[in-house]
């Protein structure tokens, strides 16, 4: 050990302030030792942790002489030699003489030297930490400790019978974006093409109805493809902005804990903003993949009078784009005028495609006013007018409308060589036409590539600036397996805001596979993230393979579904039709629904009962498809039982109702089975829940996503949280906004692995309600890179929140006896468990 500080004044047994000696650094959440102040000639070491270092300097401190040279501007070192840094380390414990691990009773003294272990002696330390845990673990190694190689574990166990909690954490709303809506390509701000999916001041996450395509790269393949949005994400920020500028013009501007791409030992890898540097590389879109369909003609109406309207069709062709590029920089219409206000440099080029317009249209005056800065061309037609108008308004600023990114390719490039013209001229000064101009070349490149052309590139930074930001949110886009998109001026990809929760538990699985005997798992996919399970024996199924239709014809439920208050005469309507069908043993589906509802509504007395009838019509006709569905029932008990790894796929519709009815049926059917079978001891088996938040959220926050309460989701699984782990049936919850997700759920979590977390409210949700509320936490949690994480809990064998560098395998009656022991029990051959 080297001695490398001394204790100072005001120390206690939490809280044990040192000061460096001179030479040394200590670097927060570094480990060090004092010698136990009761430990006698005895050297017991006592375990420290630095949250803080700041440094001192009695001649730069308030009213001293320092602070009044800089206000001249005088730069004296006065005091340089009397500066000395101290730091603040929390006192974690040490290990007893009986081997056990306990916090320190009482103050060191002060000028106690502070020690910095050698690698290898911090190493055994902790092994002997390990060896003072339980006795009945069953454990997995899931990395190593941070900055060293101390190998850390978690308890199986543990995580079966008291459950984990797993948290971790975007792009600036003016940044744009590239996206296919119906077949069109379209440019258009982020923050403006998330905002109309949300409602009044709202956050969180919301999933997609319609088709939405972004361009994105294959991760295996590196090949450019139109993907689908699954969802739109938005939530508060407050702080500075990372402003990233390439070295080809490319811009993009990301909150700091936003990741793009770079290559790192032959490999695409994600990066935080806040770890970038310039001359870093950057991967980038070499194209935007070509749109689904052209647009070769612009169908558009103009009022001629009062009381008429004419139908005009205008054909598009490379003098019209032209003069299109020119109307985009400096022209404007009136009710039947085209006026463009055009430098003298570029008349002759204005004049020569309106002589190829007046061929196409008719133009009934025209005329050419010579003023002192520019030239002014007037067009009378109010055909031409309305044409142009319907392209760009008059009082709209400089943009290329959403059809021009949508034409054949001569015409696109037509357009794009004259806006690059006048771009190298130093006539276009809007960042956003800018941006515009840069898509619209991407969009050409990609129609003159041939298939041995790769699709990406990367590109070195030039330059990184933090920026302030006035709007309140920041924003995300969700593409299940990709996990990317395009963003920013010129186009740069982006990743989904990760911080590496998912890979753990995805490695965590991997890892537990390979273990004997081979733990069960459940795991609710919804952004189809653990496909790479399948190498380790996991098997997807559809989530409507688990939904039996008796789980569906419950009355107040179906009265849900079809969007009717479960309370109102029409909804205790349908519960009674229901009811009555199932009493009588027939079957519930749109036309014997309708038709029971008919016969029973003459017996229910209310005046109301012809409203009801045609409400009930319109909404089993609008929205009772899933009445008439077949289904395919398989037990999850007996897949679970057969399969190790269970992926209940829930990304393969937006169905949310009917995912979360799934997950209701899914979760009571286990538990149920795990009590029946206490006494035997033959199954265990730990859930996996993504994006909890939309099955338990936090109560009065407007998640938007379902109606997990209508439907009981929320209720089962605070109940099967509270109740299950003593059955051997645990949960992993997985979120990246903890304020959002129950409290009864957080609470009832006894081991936490929390990766980076920005927000105060997240941590806040963290350190309010699990069993270590150490406020010093926050200190550590925003500082935490990509796969590192606290751990801490009943399932860590180090009795005290401990960072990990989390090892990525692959990349997203009480019970009588041990979940590792009901493993044993289900790994016996099948038909012995099954003749039980």
């Amino acid at each position: 050990m080297i001695e490398i500080g001394y204790v100072l004044s005001g120390c206690d047994q939490k809280v044990i302030p040192f000061v460096v000696r001179e030479g040394y650094k200590v670097v927060v959440n570094g480990y060090y030792f004092i010698k136990h102040p009761l430990s006698g000639d005895t050297f017991t070491p006592v375990l420290l942790r630095v949250f803080k270092v700041t440094p001192y300097n009695p001649e730069m401190g308030l009213g001293g002489f320092g602070p009044i040279a800089g206000k001249k501007g005088e730069k004296a070192q006065y005091g340089k030699g009397l500066e000395y840094d101290v730091a603040f380390a929390e006192a974690l414990g040490y290990i007893r003489s009986d081997g056990k691990w306990v916090r320190l009773e009482c103050a060191p003294g002060t000028w106690d030297p502070v020690y910095q272990p050698e690698p290898y002696e911090l190493q055994e330390f902790y092994m002997e930490i390990t060896k003072s845990g339980r006795r009945d673990c069953f454990p997995i190694r899931i990395g190593k400790l941070k900055g060293s190689d101390v190998p850390i574990y978690l308890d199986l166990n543990s995580i079966a019978k008291g459950h984990m909690f797993v948290a971790g954490m975007s792009v600036a709303y003016w940044e744009p974006i590239v996206y296919m809506l119906r077949g069109e390509v379209r440019v258009e701000e982020i923050g403006c093409f998330v905002d109309r999916f949300f409602n009044n001041d709202s956050e969180g996450e919301i999933e997609l109805n319609e088709e939405v395509y972004v361009p994105a790269f294959n991760p295996e393949t590196l090949r450019l493809e139109w993907r689908p949005v699954r969802s739109v994400v938005r939530h508060r920020y407050s702080g500075p902005m990372i402003r990233i500028q390439l070295e080809d013009g490319r811009v993009v501007t990301v909150t700091p804990s936003h990741s793009v791409f770079t290559m790192r030992d032959s490999r695409i890898e994600a990066i935080e903003a806040y770890n970038l540097k310039p001359g870093d590389p950057i991967l980038v879109p070499l194209f935007i993949p070509r749109p689904a369909s052209y647009i070769e003609s612009l169908d558009l109406a103009y009022t001629y009078s009062e009381d008429r309207c004419i139908q005009l069709k205008i054909a598009l062709n490379e003098d019209i784009a032209r003069m299109i590029a020119y109307y985009i920089v400096f022209g404007y219409s009136t009710l039947d005028e085209v006026i463009f206000r055009i430098p003298r440099h570029v008349y002759d080029d204005v004049i020569s495609i309106v002589s190829n317009i007046r061929s196409i249209i008719p133009i009934y005056d025209f005329s050419i006013d010579y003023l002192r800065e520019y030239i002014e061309v007037k067009l009378k037609n109010r055909a031409l007018s309305s044409f142009f108008n319907s392209i760009k308004p008059s009082d709209d600023s400089p943009h290329i409308p959403t059809l021009l990114f949508n034409v054949k390719p001569p015409i696109l490039r037509s357009l794009l060589e004259t806006l690059t013209q006048l771009l190298s001229l130093g006539l276009i000064r809007s960042e956003k036409l800018v941006s515009e101009i840069s898509y619209l070349k991407l969009i050409t490149n990609g129609y003159d590539r041939e298939p041995f052309q790769s699709d990406l590139a990367l590109v070195r930074i030039s330059k990184i600036d933090l920026v302030d930001y006035d709007y309140e949110f920041v924003y995300d886009l969700s593409i299940p397996s990709y996990e990317n998109f395009v963003a920013g001026l010129g186009g740069v990809f982006c990743h989904n805001t990760r911080s590496g929760k998912s890979s753990f538990v995805v490695s965590l699985i991997a890892k537990a596979s390979k273990m004997e005997p081979q733990p069960r798992f459940i795991i609710l996919d919804r952004r189809c993230e653990y496909t790479a399970l399948t190498k380790f024996g996991g098997k997807i199924y559809p989530y409507r393979l688990f939904l039996p239709k008796s789980a569906m014809l419950k009355g107040k439920l179906i009265a849900s579904r079809l969007n009717l208050d479960p309370s109102s005469s029409a909804g205790r309507l349908i519960t009674e039709a229901i009811e009555s069908l199932k009493a009588r043993g027939e079957d519930v589906n749109r036309s014997s629904l309708l038709r029971e509802v008919n016969r029973i509504a003459p017996m229910i007395s209310s005046r109301s009962n012809s409203y009801n009838l045609n409400l009930i019509r319109w909404a089993l006709e609008r929205r009772g498809d899933f009445l008439d569905e077949g289904y395919e029932y398989i037990d999850i008990v007996d897949v679970c039982r057969a399969t190790p790894i269970v992926i209940v796929d829930l990304s393969i519709d937006t169905d949310i109702d009917a995912q979360h009815i799934t997950v209701r049926h899914i979760v009571s059917r286990v538990v149920d089975y795990a009590l029946s079978r206490r006494d035997e001891g033959d199954f265990a088996v730990i859930f996996v829940i993504e994006e909890a938040q939309y099955f338990t959220p936090e109560k009065g926050l407007k998640i938007e996503v379902g109606n997990p309460e209508k439907i009981g989701v929320d209720k089962e699984l605070i109940e099967a949280v509270s109740q299950a782990g003593g059955y051997n049936v645990g949960f992993i919850f997985i979120t990246q906004r903890p304020a959002y997700i129950s409290k009864s759920i957080i609470s009832q979590c006894n081991t936490i692995a929390c990766f980076r977390l920005m927000s105060g409210n997240d941590q806040e949700a963290i350190l309010k309600y699990t069993e270590y509320s150490n406020e010093r936490l926050s200190d550590y949690l925003p500082g935490l890179a990509d796969h590192e994480a606290l751990f801490w809990g009943l399932g860590s064998l180090i009795p005290f929140p401990v960072a990990v560098e989390v090892e990525v395998e692959e990349y997203p009656r009480k019970a009588k006896i041990t979940a590792k022991d009901a493993w044993i029990n289900m790994n016996k051959p099948a038909i012995e468990v099954l003749d039980r």
